[in-house]
């Protein structure tokens, strides 16, 4: 199996605003390390809920359905960046993740092709990602969102929420509310894979990215104690 220097996950949420999405695909499709991605589920997830909440149905989703549902829409996110940037493609299966790198592409994971490693209980698109950089035996994690890294409480609706460069996997377990999705933490833990959380606007703003940008700018989250 291909050596990656690390996964990248995509906040599903960085597909409200459309136009700086294309633009932070520009950005990776010019980084030269080797990485593959990982897309959450954003509006389009948001879009299914309220759809189930509507037909009254939704609770009544059992645990295969729901991952099965999970799994196509983080598919159709993959898909919509796949047609954004033609340095980005879908792949189901390694030996497509690695022939991509070969032909200088970016491999998106389909979720669907890789369920089989996942976790049916916590779907949360974090902590997938974290198991599938056990799965392609990595050891760095970069988590794009919205906000530039991990803050002490949610700095989309707390303005006195203080930015944290440095954190270990205690901390972040004991963090109320933060951009990092529960459970998380016992991934990289278990595994002892390290992860650096930025912001998709500084990654415009600067026109670069790199694991050591990111982990220098944004939060870095050390899998020890």
């Amino acid at each position: 199996m291909k050596q990656y220097d690390y996964l990248v996950k995509f906040g599903g949420s960085l597909l409200n605003s459309i136009e700086n999405y294309r633009k932070l695909l520009e950005v990776f499709s010019n980084n030269e390390e080797k990485n593959i991605f990982y897309i959450g589920s954003g509006p389009t997830g948001e879009f299914v809920k309220t759809i189930l909440k509507k037909t009254g149905n939704g609770n009544k989703l059992n645990k295969k359905h729901k991952v099965l549902l999970c799994s196509s829409i983080r598919r159709i996110n993959a898909l919509i960046t796949e047609s954004m940037n033609d340095k980005f493609i879908l792949c189901r299966t390694f030996d497509e993740c690695e022939q991509s790198l070969l032909c200088h592409r970016k491999p998106i994971i389909d979720n669907e092709a890789f369920s089989r490693y996942l976790d049916g209980y916590n779907l949360k698109a974090d902590y997938q990602a974290a198991l599938l950089c056990k799965t392609f035996n990595i050891n760095k994690l970069m988590i794009i969102t919205d906000v530039p890294g991990v803050y002490s409480s949610n700095p989309r609706i707390d303005k006195n929420a203080k930015f944290i460069s440095y954190m270990n996997t205690s901390l972040l377990a004991q963090l109320d509310s933060s951009c990092v999705d529960v459970g998380v933490e016992k991934v990289l833990k278990d595994y002892k894979i390290e992860c650096v959380v930025y912001g998709m606007n500084e990654i415009i703003l600067n026109g670069y990215v790199s694991y050591k940008y990111a982990k220098d700018n944004g939060t870095f989250i050390d899998w020890g104690e």
